[in-house]
């Protein structure tokens, strides 16, 4: 474990303007309002916390995963039938047909 190091707590005050435009450079930095004045007076800490990494993806909706894997089912079937017949018939074009139509309505 590293040694720890003594900090010393800078309190400022600023006005509502200059606060906005620090956290807006900040995040666009996707850094730390912290981390932009520790850099600002040059004093990079090596074992400073690291910015919390904002998650792009929410959580699935499970019905939709449900739908999916349905969909996925069914293209397995096709193809099953497909390879044992050696043939794209009309149960398998009528099938694709159907999928495509419920994967327009989902997205």
């Amino acid at each position: 474990m590293p040694p720890k190091i003594p900090y010393k707590q800078v309190k400022i005050n600023l006005k509502e303007d200059e606060s906005k435009r620090l956290k807006a450079i900040a995040k666009g930095r996707g850094i730390s309002i912290t981390e932009l004045f520790r850099q600002s007076v040059g004093t990079e800490i090596p074992n400073a916390r690291q910015p919390k990494v904002e998650r792009i993806f929410k959580a699935p909706n499970p019905y939709m995963l449900y739908l999916f894997k349905s969909i996925s089912d069914n293209i397995n079937q096709m193809s099953r039938h497909a390879n044992i017949h050696k043939t794209l018939d009309r149960v398998v074009m009528c099938g694709l047909s159907d999928v495509q139509k419920e994967l327009e309505m989902l997205l």
